[in-house]
């Protein structure tokens, strides 16, 4: 069985492809989307013909397997899925003492941590996560080799959210973008990060291709101060005092997040993209 990338490649290019429909119940309160239209009508006139293949669910995404998956790419807080999980108790009525007694390695506690009468699969629902999320706050992550296959599906269900989460962001802030006359790969990653909302890569992504232009433009290898570089490409170039002042303020911000460790936000990354964009722009 294809993994989850596998599948979403397909189903994106028969969604590109119009090869999808919508049914919806009479009363317009329930619904559902077909994906590949052709060959559901085919399998449909021709009495059922495809064969049916049954989709069992992978294993959830544990604490374990989302922080092995997380620490790949330095975004994974080991604290934070103890405080997830001690919620989920005491959302279900867990006593906070009794949970502060399993945190603080009392093991005897965990068998008087659920009231009689609370079904067992419900005990073990709550409990597994927990134990898990206890034991990455402590630093135990090591896998063992079944656990591999968790890893594996995690990975993918966690990208594959990360991607749905972004694309109507994506898609409304691509239309909003002015076209170039001109091609440049630092400024198409630039946009592109500020499309995907990685707002500090974007702010240094743009200023690096803002650099690259006004270098050209004043004909220099090497400068001291970005205001300096910004003042003598203007008079080579011609660029006017609007787009100077705007392209210094590019490197101000870039200044920040590079050496401040600033945290860009989204109208920050926007003005720096849109500055940069232009004063190029107004180079080539």
């Amino acid at each position: 069985m294809p993994g989850l990338p596998e599948v979403m490649k397909k189903v994106a290019h028969k969604i590109v492809d119009d090869d999808w429909f919508e049914s919806e119940s009479p009363d317009g309160s329930r619904s559902y989307y077909v994906i590949g239209a052709e060959a559901y009508r085919d399998d449909v006139s021709t009495n059922g013909s495809y064969t049916a293949c049954i989709v069992r669910p992978g294993p959830e995404a544990g604490p374990l397997a989302q922080h092995v998956v997380r620490s790949q790419v330095s975004g994974s807080r080991p604290e934070a899925y103890l405080k997830r999980e001690r919620r989920r108790l005491e959302r279900a009525g867990i006593p906070a003492a009794a949970i502060d007694r399993v945190i603080g390695g009392d093991i005897e506690a965990v068998a008087s941590l659920f009231p009689e009468g609370m079904p067992s699969e419900e005990c073990l629902d709550l409990l597994l996560p927990f134990l898990e999320a206890l034991l990455v706050s402590k630093g135990a992550t090591d896998l063992d080799h079944e656990g591999a296959g968790d890893i594996d599906a995690a990975r993918g269900k966690i990208c594959l959210l990360e991607v749905v989460g972004r694309y109507a962001k994506i898609v409304d802030k691509w239309e909003q973008l002015d076209e170039l006359l001109f091609y440049d790969s630092q400024l198409e990653e630039a946009s592109k990060a500020y499309l995907y909302g990685f707002y500090r890569a974007s702010v240094v992504l743009s200023a690096s291709a803002l650099e690259k232009h006004l270098k050209r433009a004043a004909g220099v290898d090497d400068f001291n101060r970005y205001s300096e570089l910004v003042e003598d490409a203007a008079a080579r170039s011609g660029m006017g005092m609007a787009w100077t002042e705007l392209a210094k303020s590019v490197f101000q911000l870039r200044r920040r997040v590079v050496h401040d460790d600033h945290a860009a936000t989204h109208d920050e990354a926007g003005a720096v993209l849109t500055n940069a964009r232009g004063a190029i722009a107004s180079l080539v």
